[in-house]
């Protein structure tokens, strides 16, 4: 994100901005150490076959992990809303000519998506209204983002814009609707994200 806004407004690419940044992300990768990603599937993905493949099988992914959690059967790996934030940092890397960096990050994010093994999910016992993105009330109050409560606060911002942003990038506008809901149907459960 800090590189997508440096491209969108260069005249913030100044040293006490850049290092600024640069501390941030010092500060996270302290507090949060590479972890053990746990099992991985009997049957690991193919690599990518180029940025295309990747959203793509991005969105199969979400809409495979909505009907097993549907099912009660989810074993898609851990929070597939981060999925879409994850797909989106790997490709904006490579817009903006990191495209070797972005594929070191294809194997991470083939394990985040596609690799982990899960334990399954209960399914939801009810679904609540679908979260309201597409409303202006959305971005100005945080009334109408109430019903994510349980996310943090940075949360509600930066996933549809990841999702809007990934949609973009597809040709195919049922594909894009497709993505975003079965994002929303993802999120319509406090509970259902938290057990996910």
């Amino acid at each position: 994100m800090a590189l997508q806004a440096l491209r969108d407004a260069p005249e913030l690419a100044v040293e006490p901005v850049v290092d600024g940044i640069c501390r941030l992300l010092r500060g996270f990768a302290a507090g949060f150490p590479v972890q053990d990603p746990g099992p991985l599937r009997d049957d690991p993905p193919e690599p990518y076959r180029d940025e295309q493949d990747l959203l793509l099988r991005s969105f199969a992914a979400m809409a495979r992990a909505r009907g097993e959690f549907a099912r009660g059967e989810r074993r898609s790996g851990a929070a597939p809303i981060h999925w879409y934030t994850h797909t989106d940092a790997v490709l904006t890397l490579a817009e903006c000519d990191y495209a070797d960096v972005a594929r070191l990050g294809h194997f991470a994010l083939q394990q985040h998506v596609h690799g982990l093994a899960a334990p399954p999910a209960v399914p939801p016992e009810s679904s609540p209204a679908p979260p309201p993105w597409l409303t202006a009330g959305y971005w100005d109050s945080a009334e109408a983002r109430e019903p994510l409560g349980f996310w943090s606060a940075g949360h509600v911002f930066k996933f549809p814009f990841s999702l809007f942003r990934l949609t973009r990038r597809t040709q195919d506008p049922e594909v894009a609707r497709a993505a975003v809901a079965d994002a929303a149907w993802m999120l319509r459960d406090p509970s259902g994200y938290a057990s996910a």
